[in-house]
Parts: C-alpha cells; structure tokens; sequence
C-alpha cells in the first residue's frame, strides 16, 4: 500500500489551513476518487471556521485560541479520513495517488510480491469491507475457486465461503468481507481431469 506524509503536528496554522484547501481542490472531480467519505464542502466550512479563529486568537485571548485549537483538531480528524481513503481507493497506483496532492512517505513494497502461488496480492477498496483479489495465472486452467474464511482465536479456519467458476484472472475479483476481522485465504485452480490442491493461506485483516 502507498503511504501518505503526513505531518500535520508539526505545521503551524496557516500550513494546516493550506494544505486542507490543497487536498479540497486536488479531489474536488478526481476521477480516480469519486466515493469520498464526505462532501468536500463540509471540510471546506471547517477551513474558513479556522481561518477566522486563527485570526482572531491574535488578539492573546485563552477562549479564543481554545476554540482555535479544537478547531484545528477538527480540520486535522477531516484531513485524516480523505488521507486514509486516497491510500486505500488509489489501488497502490502512484499515478492515482500523487493527483490527490499528497505526498508519498514510502511504498510498502511487500504489497507488490506475490503472496502465494495463485494469488498475486489484495487490495482493500475504497469502501470498509471491500477486497480485490489478483489471482496469477496458471498454465492450462481453465477457471479457479477462491474460498477464504474468518480466523477466530488460534484455531485454523474450517468454515470456508467457495466463490466458483473465475475465469478472468487480469481484472480483480471483489470480494465483501467483515472490516476489522482476520481472514484466510486460497485458491485453486480447475484444469482437466480435476483441480490443483489449494494454495497455502495468505492471512490479513479486512479495513
């Protein structure tokens, strides 16, 4: 996954104020973030309440700069949430990532290995729940099976979910799932006289 810098503690006022009008008009019609977790106006509204309180606290008074700094935390907790959707909904393409304004901290280049033999890697989508599954190519298949199943405790999972008959392994298959729950997953691939074994687990937790 991409990661976003992000150094809001360290700005000072104004810094935070223009970089939450950045990241409003960088998203504002981005055609590669269209499900944003809320209407851009109402960060918008936040930013001018702020703007206002920044100039006010000027004057030394301790309920103005109170109101000043809470209403900080409240541009910041906005700023956070479009942050942490651009990292997931840009699909770990930078392209898509740096026409959000954002700047990358480092890229998680684990995400880009293939996890086991059949699976190439997991996207988590732009909406709580939603997985992308890349399944690898194997030589004379004509379709796979995916099943994957919730981790409770230590226990190995025996309660499996089969989605049957994939045929199309260069776009993803969309899985929903339980987001904060720890899932298995496998796969296998249908070829003649059968099917393969399933591949070894690749566990992660659904955002």
């Amino acid at each position: 996954m991409i990661y976003a810098r992000q150094r809001f503690s360290r700005m000072n006022d104004l810094e935070v104020a223009g970089t939450g009008d950045l990241l409003c008009d960088r998203l504002d019609g981005n055609r590669y973030f269209t499900k944003l977790p809320f209407d851009l106006a109402t960060l918008k509204a936040e930013i001018a309440t702020f703007r206002t309180l920044i100039v006010a606290a000027r004057d030394g008074s301790r309920t103005i700069i109170a109101q000043r700094n809470k209403q900080r935390a409240e541009v910041v907790r906005l700023m956070s949430l479009l942050v942490r959707y651009v990292e997931i909904a840009c699909g770990d393409d930078m392209d898509a990532f740096r026409t959000s304004g954002l700047t990358p901290a480092y890229q998680n280049r684990r995400s880009q290995e293939q996890l086991s033999e059949m699976i190439r890697r997991i996207v988590f989508g732009p909406n709580s729940g939603r997985v992308q599954i890349f399944i690898k190519a194997y030589p004379r298949a004509a379709a796979y099976q995916l099943r994957w199943a919730q981790i409770i405790g230590e226990e190995a999972p025996t309660n499996w979910t089969v989605k049957e008959s994939i045929t199309r392994v260069k776009s993803a298959t969309v899985l929903d799932l339980s987001p904060g729950k720890r899932y298995a997953i496998q796969c296998r691939a249908l070829v003649d006289g059968g099917c393969t074994d399933w591949t070894d687990s690749v566990i992660f937790i659904c955002t």
